[in-house]
């Protein structure tokens, strides 16, 4: 009988088609949510699937595409230099899952599949099944639900190094299953120190910040229709990419080698570029601009004609749509400088 209730729970659970437990977006943002999951999926924060942007739309971990994952290693660049780079008595920690006491009474991993296979035997009575699925556990991969066992665990000697002066802090940044915050203290008639633990989520926070920079804006066209811009305004240190390269009228062959010149001299010097030049179906300046200004690009950069004559080249800022005209030898400069000006605000 007990063995059979079993089955019947989780077979009722796993055919259930109720929405029990799922949060749905509120009426009033979500227009605005489904074009920020649309958008993210066509230019490459998120891969495409439905199943997909739910994760995403929950804050759960997804299946990020080349631009997501720049911006999610960005954002986590800037919170740990903001943590352990920039304030005093704060020192950054990695620690494994837990102790092995710790693991053997953790969350483990275990797939439903292999579940059901052993609940579907006939041949187990009910202390055979209690063993295999006991078996089952241990040989499963644990995972830990906070970060702040690792810190509770290397206080003591974190507090020899900062010859017993209190306060300082402790960071980490890992996976964990279901992350908690909070703060736990003990009082005594003595003074005992105080340990306040906070989590966050990297994956609501990538959400969060997409969302954030999403502005929909209207505007005409060269032929005076309204159409709808979008535009990503993420902090220039956290878009993906900083600078975009096309190519405009003139021989194709000289302005690919001037393209592929400057990318080469912007990844040296760590800025991302998107190499548009080497795209093959043709495309208006228009399109283009709106394309780059949906993925976030700061400087959209046309390398034409003139540039082989003059080298001068026209700059596109994202935020402004001004095009200014620039010589080429201090575009590397200039997107330099910019970026760390950003840095500093």
């Amino acid at each position: 009988m007990w063995i059979q209730s079993i089955r019947r729970c989780i077979r009722s659970h796993s055919c259930s088609g109720g929405t029990r437990g799922v949060c749905s977006p509120a009426a009033d943002g979500s227009d605005r949510l489904r074009v920020l999951l649309q958008l993210c999926a066509d230019r490459f924060y998120i891969s495409p699937g439905e199943s997909n942007a739910e994760l995403f739309r929950r804050g759960w971990s997804c299946s990020y595409g080349p631009l997501g994952v720049e911006l999610r290693g960005n954002l986590l660049r800037q919170w740990w230099h903001s943590v352990t780079g920039s304030k005093e008595r704060v020192f950054g920690l990695s620690t494994p899952s837990g102790s092995a006491e710790q693991r053997a009474a953790g969350a483990r991993l275990v797939e439903a599949e292999h579940v059901q296979q052993l609940l579907d035997r006939s041949d187990l009575n009910r202390d055979q099944l209690i063993q295999e699925l006991r078996g089952l556990l241990l040989s499963s991969p644990s995972v830990r639900r906070s970060l702040l066992q690792g810190a509770l665990e290397n206080f003591v000697s974190s507090l020899e190094m900062v010859n017993r002066k209190l306060p300082f802090g402790l960071a980490e940044m890992g996976p964990c299953f279901q992350p908690s915050d909070g703060s736990g203290c003990r009082d005594g008639r003595k003074s005992v120190p105080h340990v306040v633990s906070v989590s966050g989520n990297i994956d609501r926070g990538v959400l969060a910040f997409l969302s954030n920079s999403l502005q929909q804006l209207r505007r005409e066209d060269s032929k005076k229709r309204l159409q709808q811009r979008k535009v990503l305004k993420l902090h220039p240190v956290l878009a993906p990419v900083k600078v975009a390269l096309d190519i405009g009228k003139g021989a194709t062959v000289e302005l690919r080698q001037v393209c592929e010149g400057l990318l080469q001299e912007f990844l040296e010097a760590k800025i991302s570029a998107w190499p548009g030049y080497l795209e093959t179906l043709p495309s208006s300046l228009e399109h283009l601009n709106a394309k780059y200004d949906e993925m976030g690009v700061l400087f959209s950069v046309v390398i034409n004609e003139n540039t082989l004559e003059s080298g001068l080249l026209q700059v596109r800022s994202r935020d402004t749509t001004i095009r200014e005209t620039m010589h080429i030898s201090e575009i590397r400069h200039f997107l330099s400088k910019y970026i760390t000006a950003a840095d500093k605000l």
